[in-house]
């Protein structure tokens, strides 16, 4: 943002600017009587909405959309020893540069964290309210100019609530285990197992998107995924005390490497797949298409906890889903595991297992493959199957919620569908180059290795596709070539067999 900071407005425009996109001077007004200014294109006078002053600056400062939001949320957040300033740093260069990697932001974090550690100043006292802001960020605000002298000027509100509560949050492994290294090092506020933040009482803060205040612990699930401030729930010294529980997270019983508990996203309204039981036993479903997870039953933008690409079923969002709820309008709804839901519409979501006992083979899609076992329990590992291997089956087992499927040798495969499926594959075995293609050594097509030709033959060994588990961005199909990656787009290759 270009800040001025100091009280009142500056001329960036005159009135008989009016034939042309002018300079607008948005000042943002913080209930501690703060102020920042931001400098925008907007239209000539008349009425705009603030969303689109924002989004003018982000626009001419070449930073991405949302960017501004989430320098305001960043400021809060290290008053509030939600995020240490570091976190901070990198959430907002994230966020202005959504395509660079965290080594290629991580020169810039000194001074990042610098300019934001000085305009600390600017919400001390209060917490920024982000779900007040998106909400309120769309309307109309008028924009003035009343002679030569008057800049085109907007005074904007910035909610935002005094802070009333002190949380003391201890972190704790169900197994006994030490924290580990990405939990300890998050203590801002905080000694050893805990962390002090503070906030407004009633105010959610949702970690779905950053893993800043409850990490992720690989091979744990934490037993929360946000947290709420309620000061009726202090006690004798003054916190609110939270505890936050690390438990093994339970396998699925997917070989070859797989998905385990993740809980992710929502979506759409429409209709139901599901039954209208209100206690069931939990099982896992996957996203078939975009969709959001939601903080609660009624869906509304406001209140959306996080976005899910769609993705090639290897790489697909997982849910577990722990009952089955009804919105105030009548539509079928899954809660998950973590309290936030998402939808039951069949066209957005599907079991995680095949079910059918009619199929007689099996197909390996995973680009991992898959291993076989001796027994449903999966706690042996057998031979490795490639992807797109073909294996014969002879009969479906139920393992809980889960499926196996027995081979003709007696032993066991998995029936995840991110792992398997009963169609097909296309296999390509050689592809001829219709230009010039090169090869790289990551699936995102990152570091040349070499560079074919046109009309040059290359042998295909399997399929992965692009982003892989980032759960923000679709990926792309991509063909695995003897050492690296090429793509499979069919302006660039030519299947040959």
């Amino acid at each position: 943002m270009n800040h001025a900071n100091y009280n009142g407005s500056y001329i960036v425009a005159r009135a008989d600017d009016t034939s042309q996109n002018v300079s607008v001077d948005v000042q943002m007004s913080f209930p501690n009587d703060n102020v920042m200014h931001v400098t925008s294109m907007a239209p000539t006078e008349g009425k705009v909405t603030y969303s689109d002053l924002v989004q003018s600056n982000e626009d001419s400062q070449g930073a991405a959309r949302g960017s501004d939001t989430v320098e305001i949320q960043s400021i809060s957040n290290i008053d509030n020893h939600i995020w240490t300033s570091e976190q901070a740093s990198l959430a907002w260069l994230k966020a202005q540069f959504p395509t660079k990697t965290e080594a290629e932001l991580e020169p810039y974090l000194s001074v990042t964290e610098s300019i934001l550690t000085r305009r600390e100043y600017l919400l001390k006292g209060y917490a920024f309210d982000v779900l007040g802001f998106r909400d309120t960020a769309p309307l109309s605000a008028t924009v003035e100019g009343d002679g030569d002298d008057i800049p085109y000027f907007v005074d904007y509100t910035v909610p935002a609530h005094a802070v009333d509560t002190r949380m003391k949050i201890t972190y704790k492994m169900a197994d006994g285990t030490a924290l580990p290294d990405v939990v300890t090092s998050n203590n801002d506020g905080g000694t050893g197992d805990t962390k002090t933040i503070t906030g407004y009482s009633g105010e959610t803060y949702s970690d779905a998107r950053y893993h800043y205040l409850i990490p992720e612990v690989a091979g744990y699930t934490a037993s929360t995924g946000q947290v709420t401030f309620d000061n009726s729930k202090r006690d004798a010294d003054g916190n609110q005390d939270v505890t936050i529980t690390y438990t093994k997270t339970p396998t699925t019983g997917t070989t070859g490497g797989g998905s385990a508990t993740t809980t992710t996203s929502s979506a759409s309204d429409t209709s139901s797949m599901a039954s209208t039981a209100s206690t069931i036993a939990p099982y896992q479903v996957y996203g078939k298409r975009a969709l959001y997870r939601y903080q609660n039953v009624d869906f509304k933008k406001s209140e959306r906890v996080q976005r899910y690409a769609k993705k090639a079923k290897a790489y697909a969002p997982v849910f577990t889903v722990v009952e089955v709820a009804k919105s105030a309008a009548g539509h079928t709804r899954y809660e998950l595991n973590d309290g936030t839901y998402i939808t039951a519409n069949s066209d957005y979501v599907g079991n995680l297992y095949w079910k059918g006992a009619g199929y007689t083979n099996l197909y390996v899609t995973n680009p991992k493959g898959i291993n076989t076992h001796q027994a449903t329990t999966f706690s042996d590992k057998g031979r490795h199957l490639k992807q797109g291997a073909a294996v014969g089956v002879t009969k479906v087992v139920k393992k809980g919620q889960m499926t196996r499927y027995q081979l003709a040798d007696g032993t066991y495969i998995t029936g995840n569908k991110e792992f398997v499926s009963p169609t097909r594959p296309l296999k390509v075995i050689r592809v001829k180059t219709k230009a010039t293609v090169r090869l790289y050594k990551t699936v995102n097509l990152k570091h040349v290795i070499k560079t074919y030709k046109r009309g040059t033959t290359i042998t295909i060994k399997g399929w992965d596709y692009s982003h892989g588990r980032d759960s923000n961005q679709a990926g792309t199909k991509r063909y695995r070539a003897a050492g690296g990656y090429i793509t499979a787009n069919n302006h660039f290759v030519k299947t040959i067999q």
